[in-house]
């Protein structure tokens, strides 16, 4: 009986989700996203539906196909959309349930910057809340704290920062000056440190040895020399009728979608070049070399970068280093 309830309400489901993928339906998907690109319309409206759209898809691809990849690349596209659209609409309240696409999409970086904003998610009022248990507890009021905590508790709020438990130093976590370092920030920052040696460390206030223009495929133009220990792979999303290229990742990218996303890769530059995207590159990097670690810079619509960006500036090295064919 059980199952077969089960069955009836999950083929309703997908019927009527499917109903979100007629050809008027995906026309307007296709329409929003070309609007997207070019800055047209209401860019929050467009986020906030195209998110819905994934979440349309990644549901589709687990009750129906059964293709638990698939229903995670959607789950991560809405998550992405969910966190640019947080950007944009700063002291927002996000429903707790929407913790639920980051969860699916198995993304570490995701999880990672929903965890580390959770203004993204808790109300603002909550948040009053939890600054001030914080504040009695640094001045040793457990006593009140405890009440604050309890309080929340009654009211069934989801208190992530309250049971969430930050692992590491300080240092990981603050940047020049005591400044708070951006989850994509501190991702690059671990992959500094797990590379080699570190180096100097730059930004527009100190600037380092790369031209201003690569400076500025950083976030914030910050970067950080480093000098590889051992032998490394990277990778490189680009095109096979042009291997070479100065950006890599440290991450094999799971698809061209990812890869535009997350290294704010566009397909036609302002002064018009391009970059096509059909191949990734495995390249082994010989230990002694030097290479820029960063948070890729966004190029702004879909193109919002954040993931570790890794550059080489001597191509003539890397002719030699590319696998033969």
């Amino acid at each position: 009986m059980y199952i077969n309830d089960y069955l009836k309400s999950t083929n309703q489901g997908v019927a009527n989700l499917e109903k979100r993928m007629q050809p008027d339906r995906l026309e307007v998907f296709e329409k929003r996203n070309r609007m997207l690109d070019a800055g047209e319309g209401s860019r929050a409206g467009c986020l906030r539906t195209f998110s819905s759209d994934c979440e349309v898809r990644a549901m589709l691809a687990y009750f129906r196909d059964g293709d638990i990849v698939v229903t995670k690349h959607w789950a991560y596209l809405s998550s992405k959309a969910r966190i640019m659209l947080a950007h944009m609409e700063v002291g927002n309240d996000y429903l707790t349930e929407e913790l639920l696409w980051p969860l699916l999409s198995d993304n570490e970086e995701v999880i990672d910057c929903y965890r580390q904003n959770q203004s993204m998610y808790i109300p603002a009022a909550v948040q009053k809340q939890l600054d001030a248990a914080t504040a009695a507890e640094t001045h040793g009021d457990k006593q009140a704290a405890a009440e604050i905590y309890a309080e929340l508790a009654t009211n069934t709020v989801l208190v992530t920062s309250a049971i969430t438990k930050v692992v590491g130093s300080a240092s990981n976590v603050l940047g020049k000056n005591g400044a708070l370092l951006t989850p994509a920030e501190v991702a690059s920052s671990n992959v500094s440190g797990s590379l080699g040696k570190l180096g100097g460390s730059f930004d527009a206030v100190t600037p380092g040895p790369l031209a201003d223009n690569l400076a500025a495929t950083f976030a914030g133009g910050k970067y950080r020399e480093v000098t590889l220990t051992k032998d490394t792979v990277l990778f490189r999303a680009g095109s096979t009728d042009n291997p070479l290229g100065q950006f890599f990742v440290n991450e094999k990218p799971a698809g061209v979608i990812q890869s535009r996303i997350d290294s704010a890769i566009l397909p036609n530059w302002p002064g018009g070049g391009t970059s096509p995207i059909d191949a990734v590159f495995a390249v082994n990097i010989p230990a002694g070399t030097k290479v820029y670690v960063g948070a890729a810079g966004s190029q702004g619509s879909f193109y919002v970068g954040g993931t570790t960006q890794l550059l080489l500036r001597n191509l003539g090295q890397l002719r030699g280093w590319l696998p033969k064919k």
